[in-house]
């Protein structure tokens, strides 16, 4: 949607709200073992040494719990529920890896004091199970964006 690298430079701790809207139809949950939901990447440099080397770039990854319930719109707020990792490098040096992901808090507590959003923030989609449904309201700190058929609208809230 629109340009995601308007979000560049964003430090990781001036995050003060950040969520999104899901739509999961009844299909999305058919197997639920295999629920893929929708999440938030964020390219980032964590600011964490990884031993003799600084960790330079990582993608922090938002997982929402499975819906509570399907074929309404549900609220995910990220930095209350569901868990978060870093990839690669960076979940080494934060201890928030995919096998042991952690809360927001423990995540932000664990990065840097200058970590921030280095290229994107995104809404995405893991590579495994399925999702039937639709994602709206991505919130950014003050800042609502909606997709609309027209494009994304911005409003806050």
């Amino acid at each position: 949607f629109g340009n995601e690298t308007d979000f560049a430079g964003l430090r990781i701790q001036d995050l003060s709200a950040l969520g999104l809207w899901v739509f999961a139809t009844a299909e999305a949950t058919d197997d639920p073992g295999a629920v893929n939901m929708p999440n938030i990447a964020i390219e980032a440099d964590p600011d964490v040494d990884n031993g003799p080397t600084p960790v330079n770039y990582t993608s922090l990854v938002y997982l929402p719990p499975d819906p509570a319930a399907t074929n309404r719109w549900q609220r995910y707020d990220a930095m209350t529920e569901g868990t978060w990792f870093a990839s690669g490098s960076g979940g080494t040096a934060t201890g928030c890896t995919g096998a042991s992901p952690c809360s927001f808090d423990e995540l932000r507590a664990a990065l840097g004091p200058d970590a921030q959003v280095s290229l994107s923030l995104a809404v995405a989609m893991g590579r495994n199970g399925t999702f039937n449904g639709a994602v709206d309201g991505l919130r950014v700190n003050d800042t609502v964006y909606d997709f609309e058929p027209l494009g994304v609208e911005q409003r806050v809230p």
